[in-house]
């Protein structure tokens, strides 16, 4: 009797774990689902985190030789840093020429170390000013054009007008403007870059005297704090200036485009929120250049991973077309890395009209001399200090004396990776 046709052997699963950031809501989003279909043997177990946690785990668990997690979530300018000590497995052959094309420069450019593509870009960003129309028709000012661009002397003209203490306490009841993420790095390092283009740190990331506290550093930093102080635009302490906007006690905000959709979401609803709003282009200063902010969020795989074959599909399907429109559509955290992507998100129904439109205003920007931020292996150290001094200058310290301070304080701590 002829012997039966042995059965062929199923496929084994495969389990990687992937340390992401815990309010990237993909729990039930049908995003894994989708990566499932395209990898029936693969599956993926989360770990989800805080920003400050995800640098910790990175740097005690990776940075220690654990296999586990087997894909992270890198902030694209510690790629360097993280390359420099070996945590990185090299991702370029995970990706054709073709798919590496389709990413934004910058990104690519951020996420490769020592002629190593390093991780994988899932999102790109720019910054836009959203503007109260209402408040502008009351106060008779014209609101800037979606493709017209304010200097800052404008927006501060503006807010002046814009700002209103109805019972002259001090305290206004209306703010003329804010930043979105008001003591950030990423947010603010256009500001001294519109004066002088383009450098933030030495080229060879360990000097900064002379950068940061020079002329148009100070210059850009002391109309900031001006803000806040002399001419009272902006409020001080612990504030969401989205919140601020959203319930029309903000004029002005420059924020990123996840406010597009969080906006849209909010004014479309059946509550709203009783004006009309408007988007238009990054401001530079009026005798500097545009600079705009970039980058995001990339994915990197554990170079002691012992599942690299299934955690470099993973990250290649999710930083490709499949995966990064399966990711804004379920995800929707942020602009993708993938230039076709961006392309698409044109092409649906849902971005027809205002205000979801704006998003095209947003997807625009990405291309108006975006700067990245410096990849240097000390970037978490160098951005961790100078934001105290932002902090210190939104709070009343002169500019000049804020920066020479932290111009020291990073030197020092930037001195252990001389080589």
């Amino acid at each position: 009797e002829e012997a039966a046709a042995e059965e062929p052997a199923e496929e084994e699963i495969v389990t990687i774990k992937w340390l992401m950031l815990a309010n990237h809501p993909v729990e039930d989003s049908g995003f894994l689902e989708e990566f499932y279909e395209a990898y029936p043997n693969i599956r993926v177990e989360m770990e989800g985190t805080t920003i400050a946690q995800l640098y910790e785990a990175i740097q005690v668990r990776v940075g220690g030789g654990a296999s586990d997690p087997d894909v992270f979530m890198v902030n694209a300018p510690l790629t360097t840093g993280y390359g420099t000590r070996g945590l990185l497995l090299p991702l370029g052959d995970s990706f054709t020429d073709e798919e590496m094309a389709n990413f934004y420069p910058a990104a690519v450019e951020i996420g490769s170390f020592g002629g190593e593509f390093l991780s994988a870009p899932v999102h790109t960003s720019t910054q836009n000013l959203y503007y109260n129309i209402d408040m502008f028709e009351a106060a008779g000012i014209t609101p800037p054009a979606q493709d017209e661009r304010w200097t800052w002397e404008q927006v501060t003209e503006a807010a002046q007008k814009l700002t209103i203490d109805e019972d002259g306490d001090g305290i206004p009841e209306v703010w003329g403007f804010n930043f979105e993420q008001i003591e950030l790095f990423y947010q603010l390092q256009p500001l001294p870059l519109s004066l002088d283009c383009c450098q933030s740190i030495s080229d060879d990331g360990l000097s900064v005297d002379g950068i940061i506290n020079s002329e148009s550093w100070v210059e850009a930093f002391s109309w900031y704090g001006s803000l806040y102080n002399e001419l009272g635009v902006a409020p001080k302490g612990a504030v969401s200036t989205a919140e601020l906007f959203r319930s029309g006690n903000m004029a002005m905000m420059l924020a990123g485009p996840w406010q597009v959709n969080a906006l849209a979401a909010g004014a479309t609803s059946e509550e709203g929120f009783g004006f009309d709003y408007g988007i238009s282009l990054h401001p530079y200063f009026e005798d500097g250049v545009v600079v705009t902010p970039t980058s995001g969020w990339h994915l990197g795989v554990n170079a002691n991973t012992e599942k690299a074959e299934a955690a470099k599909a993973f990250v290649h399907w999710f930083t490709t077309e499949a995966g990064g429109k399966s990711w804004f559509s379920n995800v929707r955290s942020a602009l993708s890395a993938q230039q076709s992507v961006n392309e698409w998100i044109g092409t649906e129904e849902i971005y027809a009209e205002a205000p979801w439109n704006y998003i095209q205003v947003a997807i625009g920007e990405l291309d108006s001399n975006p700067v990245i931020r410096p990849p240097v292996v000390g970037y978490l150290e160098y951005t961790t200090i100078i934001e105290t001094a932002f902090a210190d200058i939104r709070n009343g310290a002169d500019a000049q004396e804020a920066l020479d301070l932290v111009a020291i304080r990073i030197e020092s701590e930037l001195a252990k990776y001389a080589p």
